[in-house]
């Protein structure tokens, strides 16, 4: 198990008509969307080729933050699982709570090639 910055990374939003990243080179981390009206989302990630999809559960959370800013979505992971066809060998979450905050919240481990 490796955990390195791919590069080649095409990531698709399962259920959405557009492509989130498109071919990205040498990144090692993502900021996807979670839709605030739903609680479970899915990715469909592309490497050299290989396509596996990520899939999470969460809960959504509205926060407020100012008179000015109003609220925001927080969100709390409940489960990410990975759909394996090749490239990825595991999943874990690393941090549940989902904030404005950048911070790590998954982690993709792939097999070494």
């Amino acid at each position: 198990i490796v955990n390195y910055a791919l590069d080649s990374l095409t990531i698709v939003g399962v259920g959405q008509d557009s492509i989130l990243f498109d071919n990205i080179k040498l990144t090692k981390s993502y900021n996807m969307p979670l839709r605030p009206n739903q609680e479970e989302a899915a990715f469909a990630i592309c490497y050299h080729n290989y396509w596996d999809t990520l899939k999470v559960t969460y809960t959504n959370h509205r926060r407020f933050i100012s008179l000015a800013c109003g609220e925001s979505t927080a969100y709390t992971l409940k489960t990410a699982d990975v759909t394996p066809h090749g490239w990825v060998d595991s999943v874990c979450i690393v941090s549940t709570d989902i904030d404005i905050t950048p911070k790590e919240n998954i982690v993709l481990y792939i097999h070494g090639y």
